[in-house]
């Protein structure tokens, strides 16, 4: 059945995100912001904390709860089997979301569709984009397992009409070797850093009634249980480094608008801090300690603030992002079965810190290539 046809003026453009962590939503947000300026009708399709988190950033925008997959990282270091084990459902889960949109589409016009790593969200009959930094797995320990990822990357690449990569084309950009792989099917364009602090610091509200500064701050992020572990054990070593330690736990949606903080002993602990004043609490950090996720870094380059790196057990993006940021002189990394908190701070002090800028003029120029496509 063909896609209806868009009764609106202005081109709709249907935005959807991953629901493993809220790095995938978080970065989506500049380019929400970018396509309401220029006057297209954002849909924004998620589930799960991620869905939360777009509806937060932009209250006023239509939003769609799709089918997920919920992923499971493996804690004992044993991501192959863990990864080959969750396949069968991952590859299910993309057949679930073709169908939902097709489903979708007889219903409603899109005229151009953005997904971040989501690879079910395509259609024939209207332009796709894939929005994403990994096109490689980079583990030195598991060549096959890059070898296969990017097979299915290139297998799945087929299916859209264009690839967006959230990062510069120099060598010494972001994402190191992850996003670069020569042998792809659709040429990719460069697109600059996505960060939703770019560009609002003008805009951000006081940290009122704050109980004191904010001297390291913790950021838990990624999927469960691998964010609880990370949770409990920088609880349990906050208390090391003294005062001014907040933890903010990456838990969106429990505490509404308001903030609600509970200080225990040396560390003060949030659920979620809304986008604005996230921002502002990073801006005021002399050090941020959390995940090396590659939306993380983003938000952290564009402030230029120092980082002790912890990735996620048995994720080999963060593992080689860690690793990566450290030979580059850029921040201290450690692993989280050997994080010592009193130690490893000061480390991450002596670091020169990740600086990055957005490419607005790239950005926009890639959404009016789409738009191009769209009225030709």
């Amino acid at each position: 059945m063909p896609v209806v046809q868009n009764p609106n003026p202005s081109p709709v453009v249907l935005i959807t995100a991953l629901n493993w962590g809220l790095g995938h939503a978080t970065r989506c947000v500049p380019l929400i912001r970018q396509l309401n300026a220029m006057g297209c009708t954002v849909l924004l399709a998620a589930e799960g904390q991620s869905l939360v988190l777009l509806r937060e950033a932009f209250p006023s925008l239509e939003w769609l709860e799709t089918p997920g997959f919920k992923v499971s990282y493996a804690q004992n270091g044993k991501v192959t089997w863990s990864m080959i084990r969750q396949s069968p459902a991952f590859l299910r889960s993309i057949e679930q979301e073709r169908v939902w949109l097709d489903k979708f589409l007889q219903k409603r016009h899109v005229d151009l569709i953005i997904s971040d790593n989501r690879y079910g969200f395509r259609h024939p009959d209207c332009r796709s984009v894939l929005l994403t930094h990994q096109l490689r797995v980079c583990y030195p320990s598991l060549p096959l397992a890059d070898t296969l990822f990017r097979r299915f990357m290139r297998k799945q690449l087929k299916g859209f009409d264009a690839l967006w990569i959230p990062d510069r084309a120099q060598q010494q950009n972001l994402s190191g070797e992850l996003s670069r792989d020569e042998a792809l099917p659709l040429s990719p364009t460069y697109i600059g850093p996505l960060s939703r602090f770019a560009g609002v610091e003008d805009t951000l509200p006081a940290m009122k009634d704050w109980p004191e500064p904010i001297r390291f701050l913790f950021l838990v992020s990624g999927p469960e249980p691998a964010a609880s572990g990370f949770r409990d054990a920088l609880r349990k070593q906050a208390t090391q480094i003294g005062e001014g330690c907040v933890l903010v736990s990456g838990q969106p949606g429990q505490t509404g608008q308001a903030v609600e903080w509970v200080k225990r002993g040396a560390l003060i602990e949030v659920p979620h801090l809304p986008g604005p004043l996230l921002c502002r609490a990073v801006q005021q950090a002399e050090l941020v300690i959390c995940r090396s996720g590659y939306s993380s870094l983003m938000d952290l380059a564009i402030l230029g603030k120092k980082a002790l790196l912890i990735p996620t057990p048995g994720q080999p993006e963060q593992e080689y992002l860690a690793r990566y940021y450290k030979d580059m002189g850029w921040a201290y990394a450690v692993a989280q079965s050997s994080l010592d908190l009193q130690r490893d701070a000061i480390r991450a002090l002596s670091y020169r810190g990740i600086y990055s800028d957005v490419d607005a003029p790239a950005l926009q120029l890639a959404i009016n290539a789409e738009l191009s496509c769209i009225n030709d």
